[in-house]
Order: C-alpha cells, then sequence, then structure tokens
C-alpha cells in the first residue's frame, strides 16, 4: 500500500520507558476519518527494526480499520529507521 494513502494517517511517535530513561519510537498508522475509539494492533518487527516492509503491515491494517504500531525495539540502540545492522 503507498506511504502516501489519504485514508491512512502515519506518524513517528516516542515514549520514555520510565526504568532506564531510554527512548524508544513507534511508527503509527489509523484510519483518517477514525473519529471514535479503534482496536489496537501491535505490530511484531523482525531483527531489522521498522523497515518498509513493517511499516507497509502496519499501514494495511490501518486500512483495515485499527490503529496499528510497530514498535521499534531497536531505535534504543540509536539505530536509524530503515537501516540495517550489520553482523558480526
Amino acid at each position: 500500500m503507498a506511504p502516501d494513502d489519504p485514508a491512512v494517517s502515519t506518524q513517528w511517535i516516542s515514549f520514555t520507558k520510565s526504568n532506564d530513561g531510554a527512548t524508544i519510537m513507534a511508527y503509527e498508522a489509523r484510519p483518517s476519518d477514525a473519529s471514535a475509539p479503534l482496536p489496537v494492533v501491535l505490530v511484531c518487527i523482525r531483527n531489522q527494526g521498522v523497515e518498509p516492509h513493517i511499516q507497509d503491515v502496519t499501514r494495511r491494517w490501518a486500512k483495515l480499520g485499527y490503529m496499528a504500531a510497530a514498535v521499534d525495539l531497536l531505535s534504543r540502540e540509536a539505530w536509524p529507521r530503515g537501516t540495517t545492522r550489520s553482523a558480526g
């Protein structure tokens, strides 16, 4: 699904973990016309973070009427969004 599909609103959000102060990023998508509370889907990432495929999966859930979020568990290690970790 196109990243700029007008039926879906996306954004990067961040939150701070209370136990160690780490900042965690998440890619959030929801239907653009949502006016009431939505069911939530958490999208599991692979070992490469919230890369374009995971963003696409998140947008697809939003297109189906969910608020979807892919939490970038690698963001606490300061890996840039959409990049891969090198082996070794």
